[in-house]
């Protein structure tokens, strides 16, 4: 698709959030924060309290931990001890 911004880390195109309803990392965020904000304001008028900008940013760190975690297992798995080290690390940085 033309004009079809990408997610610089992962490579996730904007249409495809479009068609799917999800992100590809946490990183697409920040990459589709332009886009992204007037979507879900569109989309989400629902009368309820909308969730505050400190509970995004909750969700987001949780599944970048997430994200790490699983990254961490994996590196194990594969005795990539150092890969694993560098990621306990940042999971012990990370609030």
């Amino acid at each position: 698709m033309l004009n079809d911004p990408e997610c610089p880390l992962c490579g996730f195109p904007w249409s495809r959030f479009l068609r799917d309803g999800h992100l590809g990392c946490p990183d697409c965020y920040a990459a589709f924060r332009e886009r992204l904000a007037p979507y879900l304001r569109q989309h989400h008028r629902t009368g309820l309290p909308q969730p505050e900008a400190a509970s995004l940013r909750d969700q987001v760190r949780l599944h970048r931990r997430e994200e790490w975690q699983r990254q961490q297992d994996d590196a194990v798995v594969r005795e990539d001890y150092e890969e694993a080290a560098r990621l306990r690390s940042l999971l012990a940085e990370e609030p």
